[in-house]
């Protein structure tokens, strides 16, 4: 991320371009997945291991040069949260702004 007077910016971790969008958020509760994209809010079978004893936040970005797709992870569990941010495939998951919705 970037800081500019005070404002800090999500940056494509390929290319390094500001203008990413977010696509997905995840949330995974145990066995649950609750999902959020541009076509709403709904229920959807785990398509992540949760290895947190507790809630596990997983958002998903496409950088608007579309040459990178990505998930940043928050796993909470025993006090502690974790971090981690891995690169997924471009063909796989939503390519549409949640915030267009």
């Amino acid at each position: 991320m970037e800081t500019k007077s005070n404002l800090t910016y999500k940056t494509c971790p390929k290319c390094g371009s500001e203008n990413v969008h977010p696509v997905a958020v995840y949330v995974i509760c145990g066995n649950t997945v609750y999902t959020i994209t541009q076509d709403g809010c709904h229920e959807s079978l785990p398509m992540f291991e949760n290895s947190a004893r507790g809630v596990m936040i997983v958002r998903e970005f496409l950088c608007e040069n579309h040459d990178c797709r990505w998930r940043e992870i928050e796993e909470f569990c025993c006090g502690t949260v974790n971090v981690s941010k891995e690169i997924v495939p471009l063909f796989y998951g939503p390519d549409s702004a949640i915030w267009r919705t």
